[in-house]
């Protein structure tokens, strides 16, 4: 694997970072990319913009998790779920989980600084998952004015330092029975020193080796905390921003597509009643797609507004390619009506009527020619047809 390099990011968006000579440097991201090239770079960020806790979930499958995890915090979190990221960490044997939360939009903001600066992190944590940790031991850094606090894999705070008694305090009584035996300290200067003496804990103190990032480059264990960068926000999704500026072309792609299913229909049926019946599959898939719209007039005017106001992020690119190839694939589909069509997280889910279970197998190639993931959830026989559900995955390329 390569060398780390970490940057930590401060709430005003400065950076800093070790020179060769493990010294503190502090400056403009733009400023990191030239040491960082060629290295893996981990970015930490203000541990107090983000909310570590823990969930008991129902299943360990991570995807389905992943689905569940917004609604189960939805009475923890501060505002609407829809608004915030939610990245999932270790599950232990006990099925609890850790998470991470954040406002979409500081990632949104950290992302894009980031990508101005020429920067391609390949992790991004809160600095207080970048503490060391140990079995049946807390560890507390006091670094200025600021506290940070890691009880646990995924688990920590960050608060002021002025609050520290209180911090501890709060995180014992959280923790039960399964409070820690001892606390390593780190202090920088001006740290002080919280009290401790009720709280019964054996304090280690170790002086802190110049700032948290000397500490973090000789201990931080990228697998012992939380990626942020999952989900949408994932290194794959990432790279699919890339293509926003193609999306106007894209637009054109699907009028070429448009045109060339015409002139397929055409050549099998009556053009005045295919043109009916292609308008009317235009529509019923605009509707599908975009469950908020009342009323269709210009299908393709409302899908280009769609498309503006799906610039903000990766997933607009990644939906239309699929829809694209899947378009593609469905006009040559002689009998294929689509039913339904639902897509998230990079996942399209399909249901339609096919003539029979030879056709529908043709279509499945058809999808697979288009650099589709295809899998046939089940295909029932109705009516002299055949009602199909099927789930496709690809990528925006």
């Amino acid at each position: 694997m390569r060398p780390l390099f970490i940057i930590r990011l401060d709430e005003a968006m400065q950076a800093s970072w070790l020179d060769a000579d493990s010294h503190l440097v502090r400056g403009e991201l733009r400023e990191a990319a030239a040491p960082a090239a060629g290295r893996r770079v981990v970015v930490l960020v203000p541990g107090e913009q983000v909310l570590l806790t823990q969930v008991r979930l129902p299943t360990r499958k991570r995807q389905k998790a992943a689905a569940a995890v917004p609604y189960l915090l939805e009475d923890q979190v501060a505002g609407d779920v829809e608004t915030l990221h939610f990245a999932l960490g270790v599950q232990d044997q006990a099925g609890r989980c850790a998470v991470a939360v954040v406002d979409k939009g500081l990632m949104e903001q950290w992302l894009a600084a980031l990508q101005e600066a020429g920067l391609r992190p390949a992790v991004l944590m809160p600095d207080v998952l970048a503490l060391p940790r140990a079995e049946g031991e807390w560890t507390l850094v006091l670094e200025g004015g600021r506290a940070l606090l890691r009880t646990g894999p995924g688990t920590g705070l960050a608060m002021e330092s002025q609050h520290l008694d209180l911090m501890l305090e709060g995180a014992l009584a959280e923790a039960e029975g399964e409070a820690p035996a001892a606390l390593r300290l780190f202090a920088g200067p001006g740290g002080r020193a919280p009290d401790l003496a009720r709280a019964g804990l054996t304090v280690n103190v170790k002086p802190l080796p110049g700032a948290l990032l000397n500490l973090a480059g000789e201990t931080l264990d990228e697998r012992d905390g939380i990626n942020l960068l999952q989900g949408t926000y994932s290194v794959r999704e990432q790279l699919g921003k890339a293509w926003r500026p193609w999306r106007p072309a894209a637009v054109l792609l699907l009028a070429v597509l448009a045109l060339q299913a015409t002139v397929t229909i055409v050549t099998y049926r009556s053009a005045s009643a295919e043109l009916d019946a292609l308008r009317d599959e235009v529509k019923r898939i605009y509707l599908d797609a975009f469950p908020a719209a009342r009323r269709v007039v210009n299908v393709r005017a409302q899908t280009e507004q769609r498309l503006k106001a799906l610039r903000g992020g990766g997933k607009g690119s990644l939906f239309m390619g699929m829809l694209a190839r899947v378009s593609a694939a469905l006009t040559a589909a002689p009998g294929a009506a689509v039913q339904r069509l639902a897509y998230k997280e990079g996942e399209l889910q399909l249901a339609l009527t096919i003539g029979d279970l030879q056709q529908l197998e043709q279509l499945k190639t058809r999808l697979q020619q288009e650099r589709l993931d295809v899998d046939i959830q089940s295909a029932t026989s109705r009516n002299k047809r055949v009602e199909a559900r099927l789930v496709i995955r690809g990528t925006a390329s």
